[in-house]
């Protein structure tokens, strides 16, 4: 609905075929809602996992259930707690 129907016109009248009327008009439209999309499933994967993981086994033994978000909170708290981050 977004999308201004001039250029879907336009497109058709200039004989798109339905391939590059989406790959030309629509897709560019839609481009941002896509990017917003995947970033929030993307959180949502992360924050998922992460309480679980968290309380179960804390990153360990060792580093063997450590993940992204995990790795991340740990070196968040450490920084603020005033401690040197570590590669």
């Amino acid at each position: 609905m977004s999308i201004p129907e001039e250029r879907i016109e336009s497109i058709r009248i200039d004989g798109a075929s339905r391939w590059q009327e989406f790959r030309l008009v629509i897709f560019p439209h839609i481009l941002p809602l896509v990017y917003i999309a995947v970033l929030v499933r993307t959180i949502d994967a992360f924050t998922k996992i992460f309480d679980m993981v968290y309380m179960l086994t804390g990153g360990g033994p060792g580093y063997a259930t450590n993940m992204l978000p995990l790795i991340l909170f740990k070196k968040l708290f450490n920084h603020l707690n005033g401690e040197r981050l570590q590669p």
